[in-house]
């Protein structure tokens, strides 16, 4: 395939290529470019960071083996979220409860000159991140899939198995006990 061919992958949408990737491994390639580093970044919020690479080289197997199964009813994030999920949950129950540590704290993007401000947002973002480590895997998970994955809950629904309203119960659920652990810790408002 020549360089010329490329911007025509770049722009065809998820669920083209997804139907093309059983026979095409160039579709799948483009699909592995788009969708290796959010993958990544899940298993990264779900399991031990020595796991997350074999874990997500198992997903995108899993999603080679299983492109013919693809019949683009639902969004092919969603479809492969779900993969992940369960290559996810396969791995956690062949573990004796290994404690998943929520990974290291992200960077705080510079926001400018004043060292006082920064030391401040950096000291919130600290503590932040100690209330959302108190939550459980599968309270994070649903945080980790709406706010760092950016799903909506109708695809969150069908990466869980759960309908779009419980999902949207759920994540209001656990959003409000968020709240509530940061107004015990005198954070926000």
């Amino acid at each position: 395939m020549d360089d010329s061919a490329l911007p025509v992958w770049e722009t065809t949408p998820d669920e083209t290529l997804a139907l093309k990737a059983s026979h095409d491994r160039q579709a799948f390639a483009e699909l592995y470019r788009r969708y290796v580093d959010p993958i990544y970044r899940y298993m990264r919020y779900q399991v031990p960071e020595s796991e997350a690479h074999d874990l997500t080289a198992q997903v995108f197997f899993h999603a080679y083996r299983a492109c013919d199964q693809f019949r683009g009813e639902s969004p092919y994030k969603a479809w492969l979220f779900r993969i992940a999920r369960n290559t996810m949950l396969t791995w956690r129950r062949s573990r004796d409860r290994i404690p998943v540590p929520v990974p290291d704290l992200p960077d705080i993007p510079d926001g400018g000159p004043d060292t006082g401000e920064l030391v401040a947002a950096a000291q919130r973002h600290r503590e932040l991140w100690e209330v959302v480590q108190t939550l459980s895997p599968a309270e994070r998970e649903l945080l980790t899939l709406r706010f760092v994955e950016d799903l909506q809950p109708k695809e969150i629904a069908q990466v869980t198995g759960h309908s779009a309203g419980t999902i949207r119960v759920r994540i209001h659920r656990v959003l409000r006990r968020l709240r509530r652990r940061l107004q015990e810790r005198g954070i926000g408002p």
